[in-house]
């Protein structure tokens, strides 16, 4: 889910499509494997380098609608994992964004959902995946009701932190389009900011290891420093009287 929406954000790019598609392409394979046997350790590599992957890959691309709406889920039931309602929202967030990212989720969407050409088709594919990975679950069946929709609608859009996803979102985010899971084009917030932010943070994590690199480099020149004591000032003098014991004794013993 994480790099479904990295891939598709206003900020996306190709790093970050190309790491989408390795990680699908792993848990596709992967995940049923430990799934059918927890102690398959190849499988649990794997899974582990996805994540990891999955990681890098939102740390580039970020995150839109699907944890923007999944976040007040949670936060209305307590007793739902995130990772769970990221899931049952999944589907529906690409049925509605397919249209402004069709190829992108035609390319990273294939090992799990074949062929694709149509949003339905794409939402459908998701959804078969997802339950042959135990996965079927609606906001229905964790207890959700029409009644409820206001209020995630309304925590969507007024949750801090919450409108910067929404805002590189690649389709229109308002509330009506959440509320009918219909979504056209465009957003009122500047998402450039997310843009800096993400060069800045990038530029500061390079000055730290540049920093922690000449710090070591240094310190290992101390040492050497201090390990080398330098050449004597004068040689010692040749003791001759000990040179000819040595050579009397060597007669001796010859």
């Amino acid at each position: 889910n994480h790099v479904i929406e990295a891939a598709t954000s206003t900020v996306a790019s190709p790093y970050a499509i190309t790491l989408a598609r390795e990680v699908v392409t792993l848990v596709s394979k992967y995940l049923p494997k430990a799934i059918e046997n927890p102690e398959d350790l190849e499988a649990r590599y794997f899974l582990a380098y996805a994540a990891m992957m999955g990681g890098v890959c939102f740390d580039n691309g970020l995150l839109h609608y699907t944890h923007a709406l999944e976040h007040p889920l949670s936060a209305v039931k307590h007793e739902l994992s995130h990772g769970l309602g990221l899931a049952m929202l999944l589907p529906a967030v690409i049925k509605n964004i397919f249209a402004a990212k069709a190829e992108t989720l035609k390319y990273i969407l294939e090992p799990i959902a074949g062929k694709v050409n149509t949003a339905s088709e794409a939402e459908a594919g998701v959804f078969e995946w997802l339950k042959s990975v135990g996965v079927p679950n609606k906001l229905k069946d964790e207890g959700f009701t029409e009644a409820d929709v206001p209020t995630l609608v309304n925590l969507a859009f007024t949750t801090p932190s919450l409108e910067g996803l929404l805002a590189i979102a690649p389709t229109k985010a308002t509330k009506e389009a959440v509320k009918e899971e219909k979504t056209p084009r465009n957003i009122q917030t500047n998402s450039k900011i997310y843009i800096y932010a993400g060069i800045g943070a990038a530029a500061l994590i390079a000055l730290i290891i540049v920093i922690v690199y000449t710090v070591k480099h240094r310190k290992e020149e101390e040492d050497d420093s201090e390990k080398f004591e330098g050449f004597p000032d004068e040689l010692p003098e040749k003791d001759d009287n000990q040179e000819m014991n040595n050579d009397s004794k060597e007669e001796k013993e010859s």
